[in-house]
């Protein structure tokens, strides 16, 4: 992977990534590059750095399909990538891996935060229907700086909440989401489900 020294590159802070590649549950960062100009896919793509150095290189060339789930009714907000070919990541190797925020536990840590004293229900409320908007905001501009870094040769597919409908594809029940290309279930990791719309039914 090649590093762009460009100011202001697309990036996020406090994510965590599933599986679970490093060692501890230990958060940190993702940063898109790309030289600005014209996307190089063999040379470009997103870099994760854990808060210890820990370092996960995904370059665009081996991404499949990329997915942002906006934490609407989600206790997590996430990017997913399915890749093309399996990478080698410690001692496994892997076709999908995900960055993700926990928003459960940060509305609970804003709400005791700055309300230390009993707070009603329409507070709470309210105060996580802030942070979810403030966190899907962040989420957006990161693809959208992204989309505009590779010239939109690169692009995020979003799943359609109101689409979404129970099914089984393995064995047991999950919510199924559809997006412009695929089916998927991205926030349960044990029953994440990725699958192509030509391959499902076809």
């Amino acid at each position: 992977l090649i590093l762009s020294t460009a100011k202001g590159n697309p990036k996020l802070k406090d994510l965590f990534v599933r599986p679970n590649i490093i060692t501890k549950r230990i958060s940190g960062s993702l940063e898109a590059h790309a030289n600005g100009k014209l996307l190089d896919p063999k040379n470009f793509g997103f870099r994760y750095t854990s808060l210890r150095g820990d370092k996960i290189d995904v370059l665009y060339n081996n991404i499949k399909h990329a997915f942002f789930q906006p934490c609407d009714n989600e206790m997590i907000i996430l990017i997913h990538f399915t890749l093309k070919n399996p990478v080698l990541w410690g001692k496994r190797k892997y076709q999908d891996i995900q960055f993700y925020t926990e928003v459960g536990e940060i509305t609970t840590d804003l709400g005791k935060y700055h309300h230390m004293q009993d707070r009603d229900d329409v507070q709470s409320e309210q105060l996580e229907r802030e942070m979810r908007k403030r966190l899907n905001q962040v989420f957006q501009n990161f693809c959208d700086k992204v989309v505009r870094q590779t010239n939109e040769a690169f692009d995020f597919d979003v799943p359609f909440n109101e689409l979404g409908f129970f099914g089984v594809p393995y064995r047991s029940s999950c919510t199924l989401k559809p997006t412009s290309s695929c089916l998927v279930n991205l926030s349960e990791w044990v029953r994440y489900f990725v699958r192509n719309w030509k391959s499902t039914f076809r």
